[in-house]
Formats: C-alpha cells, structure tokens, sequence
C-alpha cells in the first residue's frame, strides 16, 4: 500500500498534512514497495518487489505506468537531478537484489547499467552533484564502492567494509608482530586487517572464503599460521548461503595469488564443517592442514606461547591438543574431558606452555596439565603461575570485574538472552575479556556492547575504578583483543559485525606507559621516575595502606563470633587485663603541656618536582608531609605552614554505622611560590584536595580558596604579577580551576573558571604571558595554551609541533622564557615567524631535549641538552639565564641563545649524595648566583654557580625504588637524649641531633647491600646500634638480617661488628635489656 502525504506551508509534521492512498488499477498488483523517487515532472517512481517500477501521476496518484526493470527486490533509488547545477541525462538510478545497477533518463528509458563486481544484493545508491560516479552500498560484501557511470567501472577499491556480510562477528586473533588483525565470521569471510593503514580504502589485506562459519581465530606466535575453528548454529547456517556466493574478493592480489586460475571455490580435504579445525597460511590464506576429531564445532583456539602446542575447545566441553614434530606438523595427541559438557568460551595458557586455564558457560573454572593430559585436582598449585594471556572470565585476578558489572550502573551481573531455538535464557553479562600484553590493563566488553578499562589485576575493582570507554556496537561485544606492544584495542560486536579499533592512550598512576620514550632510546632507558610523578607514590602507598586496614577491620567485624554474639566479642589482649591495686583516680583536665613544632626533616622530592623556591628574604620554601616549610638557611631555623587544621581527623575514620572511609588528609602534593617570592599556594591529594594560600615569609595562613578539583591537586602556577592562580587536579579529566585577586593580597581570591583538560598524563604547567595568561600545560604527547573565556570557561589551544626538526614527546618541565627575537629565538632562519607574541616559554622533554615556544609553535630546539629525560628547569629575573638538570645527573646553565655555560655533575660534588639526580631548581642571591636543588634522595643543596661548590642544607630518608618506601625505625640514644636514629626502606641508616638540627652521622644503602631497614634500637651503653633488614617486597634476599653497628662521636661513618641472619623474615622490631646482654628481635 502507498500513502501520499501533501503538506501545509511551513510545517513538517504529519498532524499537519492530508494522507491519500495510490490507485493501483489493473496495472499493478499489491505488494511491498521498498523505494521511491520523484522525477523532475512531479511524478512518483516507486520500487517494487518483483522488480517493477510503478509510476504514479502527480495529480491523481494513479498507477500510470508498470516497467520491468530489475530481477527481485528494488531496494534503493536515487534521483540526482535535483542536486545538478545543470541538466544532466541522468534522472534515475536504482539498485536491487540482482546486484545490478540502472541508470534511467526522464523518459523511464535504460541508459546504461554494471553489476556491482560479485558484491551481492545492492542496498543503497548515490549520485555524484556532476552524475559521474555513483556510490554503491552492497550487502553481501558489506562494502561501500564507488563507480564510474560512464562505463560501470570502479574508481577505486571498497571504500570501506568488505568483511562479514551475514550472520554474526566472533573470529578476532591480533597478528602477534604486525599491526593487524584477522576476523571471521558465520558467513565464512576470513579478512585481514592492517589496523595503520593511513587510508581506509586499504585497510582490508585480503580475503578469503571458507567452507562455513568460523567462531574462533588464532595465530601462531611467530605469525605464519592462522588457526580457524569451523561450525556455528544451524539455524543461522541455513540462512547464510546467498552470503558465501560473494565474489568481490576475487579481484584482490593475495586471492589470485592462492587461487591462480582456478575459478571455483577452494577445495577442502573433507565436506565436514562442524568441529573442523583448519590450519591456513596467514600471508597468503592458502590452506596449509586440517582436524577432523571433533564432533561438535569449535569455539576457542589458542597456541602455546613457544607455537608448539595448538589447544582448541568444542562446545561439547572437550579440549583437543594438538602437537608439533619437528617439521612443523601438528598431530591431534589427546583429548580432555575439563567440562561438564558446558561450551568452552575462553583458554589460556602459561608461559611455560605447560598449563591451560579454561573457562566454560556453565561459569567453572578448570585447569589442565598438557604433559599427562588430565586436569589438576588442586588449583593451589598453580596459584603463583605466569599467564602468558588472561581471557577467561573467572579467575581469582578478575574478581573485581565481576563486582563491577553487579551494580546497577554496571548493567546487573545477568541478562536474559533468547537462543537460537527462540528460548529465553539467563546468561552472564560479562561477555569477554582481554588482558594487555605488559599486564597492566584489562579490557572488559558485556552482552550491552559497553567497553571498561580496568587495572590488573582487578581484584578489589569498584565501578569508580572502571574506565567506562564507551559503547560501539549493537547488542553483543563478542570478542576483543590487544595488538602487538598495546598500541591498539580491537573489538568486534556480533551482530552488528562491526571491527572498531580503539587507539590506547595510558593515564594511569601504576602504568609503564605514562613514560614516553623519545626516538633516540630504547625500553632500557624507561625511568620510573615519571610514574611517580604528582604524588603518585605516595598516593599509591596510601591506597595500599586504607585497603589493607580495611579488610582486616571488615574481617574481623564480620567474622561470625562478631555477628551472632557481639557482647562476648572481646578481644584477647583485654580478656587478661587485671587493674592494680592502688588504683588512682583518673584527671579528666587536659595536661598542662605544650608541644610546639620545632624542626621537621625531609622533603618530598622522591615524586613531585618543582617544589622548592625562594622567598623574598632570601628563605627557602618547600613541602615537607603535611607541612609548607619557610626554611633561613642563615639561623637554620623554620617555621611551618600548617595545611590541614591543627587537631584534624584521623588517617581513617570510622562512622557510626561502623564502616571506614578515607580521611580527607592527605600531604601536600604541589606548590608554587610567586615571582616577588611574597606569596605561596599549596595542594594536597586528598579524594576533594584543598588550596591553601600562605605568607612565604611566616606561614600564615592568608585565604583558603573555593574547592573544585578531585583526586589530588596536581600543579599550581602563580602568574608573572602574582594575580593569578592555576590550578591542575589529578582525576582522569586534568581539570582546570583559575583563580584571581583583584587586591594582589590574596585575602580577596576568588575562582574565575573552571573546565576539563586532557586525557594525557599532564607533567607540568606555567604562565607564560608577559604578566600572565596564557597557561601553558605540558603533556605527554601534546601541549596546551590556556586562556580565560567568557562566562567563566577556558578556551584551549593545541601546541604545534614541528615534526621534522622538533617532534612530539613527552613534555616534563616548562618555564616562562626571556622574551626573545625572532632571528634568536629561531636560529639563523626567520622562519618567517612575526615578533609580536604574547608569550615564550623553555621546556624540557622526555627525550633530553629542550623546546624553545614562541607563542603556540615550537621557534627553536637544542637536541641531547641531557643524556636522558629534563626534570627541572629554573630561570633568573635579573639576569637572561636558564638552568636545567636531568636523569643524567648533570645540572646545566644556558644563556639566552640556548648555549651552554656552564656544567655540574651531582655525582662529583664533595658532598655524598645518594641519587645525584636533582629534582627541583631555583635561582637565589642578590645576583641570582645561588642555585638551589633538590635531588630524588632527599638531599637539599646550595650550588654557587660562580665558583661551582656546593653546600648541604638538610637531608631525609626518601623513595629510592619505583614503589614508595616508609622510614620507620626511630630509637633515642639513651645516653644522650639529643641524639637519635632513624632508619628507613632507603636502606639508610641516620644519627640527628636535636640541638644542632640536622644529621651527624650516616650509613649508606651500601652498608646494608641496598635492604630495607625497618627497625633499630640503641644498645644500653649508646654506642651499639642494631638495625633489622627486610620488608622489601621487590627485595626478600637479606630479610632476617640483624647488623650491629658501632657508632662513636668524632667518626664520619658508622662501623660494622657483626651481622647475623636467623630468619627469613622481615625484623620489625628489636628491643634491648636493661643491662645490655641480650636483645630480641621481632618478625
């Protein structure tokens, strides 16, 4: 039937408009009518299903005219004339199900038609605006085409598609080299896919046609061979044979290459489908062998890690191994019965290639010893195995996983399901999932088409700590995989045979990837450094700590004793408590004692940079834990800046209801001091941090400014005038939140805007205006320039890299650059840079490049500045003078010109510094010929940059490894009350005095062979020192030792008496007798 609507003016909407029926007559019979058009004449052409065009006149809606134009369905027209800026003589175009195309004049007369080239059914037709090619949507190729009108030829090749056609997408195996992929689908198509191919018209490698549906696809390690599972449902089987007719592949270069001059389809050694297993050579996809043990089909390949060995599943729950002799012929060995003749829907195998993992529909996890072919009775033992992939649902590192998807946000832990015999079923809806090959990252895909990212392993995950990527496909994400070095993440949806190739950016605290590594260096060059930058460290440490308080505290309140008999839940150390005889009466006033701060050691440079500068005065500013510190070199004296409110909440607090939830403080993570040195800003990285602006000079407290910020505050820059305030927060956005006083006092500060920032790991951020804006933000692969917006927003701009002389890496530090000319700032070219910018910044890459920036283009660069990454860079006011320094140990002074003026090296300064890597940098003096450096070690210095000595300030235990280490051992010299030790995972050992205010004495990691020490404790006479060693996961070879050091006034290092080791544990405590001729140790 066929309605014609006529609308009234100005309105589009069908409550508007008069609907008539079209008068067939005797020239037409009723039937489906599945297209239309109109003609310049005002006449309707409508598309029938026998192939016939039926022509309506414009007045009276009647059939007119019957026209045998197509053999089947007409399923799509077009009419180009209204689209040509001229008259052209091609009015009509239609496609049908005989897959040929038609192109028609005013009068309904045929000028010239092509088929589609073996494509199928023809779904869609358009027309150029000039009618000279016509774009071609084909079904059973599922390709877009274009071709010429003139003769019918292609222009070029599918302009996209070309895979699975019909039924569903479940084959998917990443190349383990290349950057491809291999699918396959119900309708037999087997395609390979270069996922870097600069033009999609070149996407697709080859393709070829099997003997029937392929649900499982795997490679061999070294690439050469594709293993293909045949066989699939029935049901669907019986519907797929117009799609295995295809015969578009036919032109390409691969096919030819297996087919020669054979025309018909490929000859395979048995008319069997279900449960084949075919063996087909990956560059070429000439079939190479095939398995005909298994009676039902085959749903999950995989090969062994060294390619010996190929494992396939059946849906009748065996497992079938295959073994490879010594010309690279497999043989079906064995087949194991792990399944309770569930489907097998995912295998895994060590990396010994020894054992398997397998996971079945009916939600059980299995595993198998392939040297005796039976499955392992206790799981226990395979409890510390390395997996060389993680795809099965279950398993004790995807437990989190599963709590996701429980939550109502996570789309419930089941959905309902209709099978292929119209039943409805519950199944799970976690469909697949994928582990990184670097075992950092797990990739979940459920039965709603939503892609998560999750960290591995995710066994306590949370919805909060699951990346919700988005949703790609229709229905079903059937299978996902990661490519060769993780650069790529595939998915494939199973009906809607969509292949969507996701490009990984990593921004994770714990991830190897948020280091870049420039063009001159290799994966040994990787410095963890990095990873720990903004706080990460200690983030990290701290979030391990909560969780593992939080399960001891949960096992113990929901322990059974505790629920069904809560009065009698005593604890065992109050059960034996006996109070004393001549028990006196409790004060209940508050002592009469006054504690004040006097001096605090160390400073937090082991995981944020740029945290030191001068004040006014000549002062030193810095973070030390909670504290923003005002440190006189000249008096050695402090005085503090108290971040959080004196009196404050606990690390954990528990409510009412008895659950824990983290404190809201948390160290300070950033700060920034203004250029006059009056002023200073500090965040923390608490879950809702807050920014605190304070006197440089006293530590007051001036103003505490509008939250807005998550996760931690990342970065603080003061602008040039001491005006304005950025601020960079740590959530997985990098959010922006500006402030400004119109005071210049800061009591007034206010937010002026707030935005989101990227998604890449931000490193650093700086004004780099004459006075202020615009803020320039350095990433890992990219750079920012902020600027304030209307209506309290930011308006951002991209950086512009010059990719021959200056290409994209990871940018660490940034400072506000001397204004410079443009011969100057550019070399000896112009470049035809004007000399009216606003802004320049100096930055240092992860590559040990500097980046000279005039306005938002990259004006000049200075290659190898550093031997590894630049981790601080520092400029003068008075003078046009820079100052970098690197992994490399070397600090660097620059001219304007970006010459080298000068050069230290930390590791042969006459003071001993642990790590001679500096961390922070800032010009001090009257002349600005004091620079003052930080190192990862904790070490703070003064460099005299005119004669190149230096001189110790102070000193503290710090991160020495790529996890965050704790000191925790501190003892009083009993003989002395002003001296004490401390000890720490640095696997230092240090004497202070409390009366001079630093350190006296101290014994290197090297005295200790690098262990941590997590205890000490003074012998009675106050000369022996015993130190305990342990407590280093990455490093267990001396927990247990016990070393008794000698430790004498007038001696510069420690000497050693003795070391004992009766344990294998880590010493947590010692403790001596009064009389100092027996001591205990505690593990």
């Amino acid at each position: 039937m066929s309605f014609f609507f006529t609308f009234l003016a100005n309105h589009a909407a069908t409550r508007h408009a008069s609907a008539s029926f079209g008068r067939i007559g005797r020239l037409g019979t009723i039937q489906s009518y599945l297209s239309c058009a109109y003609l310049p004449n005002a006449t309707c052409v409508v598309g029938t299903a026998d192939g016939h065009l039926y022509v309506f006149e414009g007045s009276s809606r009647e059939l007119a005219k019957s026209i045998k134009a197509h053999d089947g369905f007409i399923y799509s027209m077009d009419a180009p004339w209204h689209r040509a800026e001229q008259v052209r003589a091609i009015v009509l175009v239609t496609g049908a199900r005989d897959g040929d195309v038609k192109l028609w004049n005013g009068a309904l007369e045929i000028i010239s038609k092509f088929d589609n080239r073996g494509a199928g059914p023809i779904r869609s037709v358009f027309t150029s605006a000039d009618s000279s090619r016509i774009l071609v949507g084909s079904q059973a190729a599922a390709q877009l085409r274009e071709f010429r009108t003139s003769d019918g030829v292609p222009t070029s090749v599918a302009l996209a598609g070309g895979g699975a056609a019909a039924g569903e997408l479940w084959g998917l195996a990443p190349h383990p080299v290349e950057k491809c992929v291999a699918t396959a689908s119900d309708d037999g198509a087997l395609a390979v896919w270069n996922i870097e191919a600069p033009d999609v018209r070149d996407a697709r490698r080859y393709l070829t046609m099997l003997a029937g549906a392929c649900r499982a696809l795997a490679y061999s390690p070294d690439g050469k061979l594709i293993a293909s599972c045949l066989g699939g449902p029935r049901q669907e089987a019986m519907t797929l044979d117009w799609a295995r007719k295809r015969r578009d592949f036919l032109d390409d270069e691969a096919t030819k290459k297996v087919r020669g001059d054979v025309d018909t389809s490929f000859k395979f050694a048995s008319a069997k489908v279900d449960g084949t297993l075919q063996l087909i050579r990956s560059g070429t996809g000439a079939l190479v062998h095939e398995f005909t043990d298994a009676h039902e089909w085959l749903r999950e390949v995989r090969f062994s890690p060294d390619g010996q060995t190929l494992v396939a599943g059946g849906t009748d729950g065996r497992v079938h191994v295959y073994l490879s002799d010594e010309h690279g012929q497999f043989s079906c060995t064995t087949s194991m019965v792990l399944s309770n003749g569930a489907a097998i829907c995912a295998i895994d195998f060590t990396v010994d290639g020894r054992h398997i993992q397998v996971a079945d529909e009916a939600r059980t996890l299995v595993y198998g010893d392939l040297r005796v072919g039976v499955s392992v009775t206790d799981p226990s033992t395979l409890q510390n195995a390395r997996w060389a992939t993680f795809s099965c649902l279950f398993g004790w590192a995807t437990v989190g996983v599963h709590a996701v998807l429980a939550n109502p946000e996570g789309g419930g832990y089941e959905t309902s399901s209709i099978d292929v015999h119209g039943d409805n079923k519950t199944v799970l809806s976690l469909v697949c999932l994928a582990r990184s090959n670097s075992a950092k990252v797990v990739a979940v895909g459920d039965h709603h088409g939503v892609l998560r990212l999750l960290q591995y392993p995710a066994t306590s995950a949370t919805e909060s700590s699951a990346e919700r990527v988005g949703v790609a496909h229709v229905g079903t994400l059937r299978r996902l995989a990661w490519t060769d070095h993780d650069s790529h993440l595939v998915t494939v949806g199973g009906l809607d045979r969509n292949i969507c190739i996701w490009r990984f950016v990593p921004d994770s605290a714990d991830s190897i990837y948020n280091y870049t590594i420039g063009a001159n260096q290799t994966a040994q060059d990787y410095d963890d450094a990095i990873d720990a930058d903004g706080g990460r460290a200690m983030a990290t440490a701290i979030e391990r700590a909560f969780k593992a308080t939080v399960y001891h505290f949960d096992a113990k309140r929901k322990s059974p004793r505790a629920r069904d008999d809560k009065q009698h839940n005593i604890t065992a150390w109050m059960s034996v408590l006996t109070p004393p005889s001549n028990l006196e009466d409790e004060n209940p006033a508050l002592p009469q004692i006054l504690v004040t701060l006097d001096c605090a050691h160390g400073q937090r440079s082991d995981d944020i940079r740029g945290c030191a500068a001068y004040n006014s005065q000549g002062g030193i500013v810095y973070a030390c834990g909670g504290l923003g510190v005002v440190y006189d070199a000249r008096t050695h004296s402090q005085c503090f800046h108290f971040h959080h409110h004196k009196g404050g909440a606990p690390d954990f607090d528990i409510s009412e209801k008895g659950d824990i939830k983290k404190s809201a403080l948390a160290d300070i993570c950033s700060l920034a001091i203004t250029v006059d040195g009056h002023f200073a800003a500090s965040g923390d990285q608490g879950k809702f941090p807050r920014v605190r602006v304070w006197d440089a000079l006293t530590g007051n407290t001036i103003s505490v400014l509008p939250r807005h910020l998550r996760c931690g505050v990342l970065l603080l820059s003061f602008s040039k005038n001491g005006r304005h305030l950025a601020a960079i927060g740590g959530d997985k956005d990098h959010s922006y939140s500006l402030y400004v006083t119109r005071s210049g006092g800061w009591e007034d500060g206010t937010r002026v805007a707030v935005g989101s920032g990227m998604r890449s790991r931000v490193h650093c951020a700086a004004f780099v205006g004459y006075t202020s804006y615009p803020l320039f933000v350095g990433a890992c692969d990219t750079v920012e320039f902020i600027r304030l917006a209307a209506a309290g927003g930011i308006r951002r701009q991209r950086g512009e890299f010059n990719e021959q002389r200056c290409p994209k890496m990871a940018i660490l530090c940034v400072v506000r650059g001397h204004p410079v000319s443009t011969d100057i700032g550019c070399g000896v070219e112009n470049n035809g840079l004007d000399t009216n910018f606003d802004s320049f910044a100096l930055t240092g890459t992860g590559a040990g490049s500097l980046y000279l920036w005039i306005g938002k283009e990259v004006g000049e660069h200075v290659p190898n500045a550093h031997n590894g990454p630049v981790y601080a860079i520092a400029k003068t006011q008075k003078r046009i003078m820079y100052a970098t320094a690197g992994r490399d140990g070397v600090v660097k002074t620059w001219n304007n010109r970006l010459q080298t003026l000068q050069s230290f090296e930390l590791a042969n300064m006459k003071i001993s510094i642990l790590i001679p890597i500096a961390a922070s940098l800032c010009f001090g003096g009257q002349h600005e010929t004091r620079l003052l450096f930080i190192t990862r070690s904790g070490e703070m210095c003064e460099l005299a940059t005119s004669f190149g000595c230096a001189v110790l300030l102070t000193e503290a235990h710090a991160r020495r490894k790529k996890q965050a280490t704790e000191a925790q051992g501190l003892d009083v010299n009993p003989e002395s009350s002003d001296v004490y030790a401390t000890s720490g995972d640095d696997g230092s050992v240090r004497i202070w005095s409390c009366l001079l205010k630093r350190c006296v004495m101290r014994a290197s990691p090297d005295t200790f062979g690098g262990a941590a020490a997590r205890c000490c404790s003074w012998a009675p006479n106050g000369v022996q020192l015993a130190v305990g060693l342990g407590g280093d996961p990455m490093d267990k070879a001396r927990d247990g030792t016990l070393v008794m050091l000698r430790i004498q006034a007038g001696c510069v290092l420690p000497e050693i008496l003795a070391e004992i080791r009766k344990s294998k544990a880590p010493l947590v405590d010692i403790k001596w007798c009064h009389d100092g001729d027996f001591f205990s140790c505690c593990i």
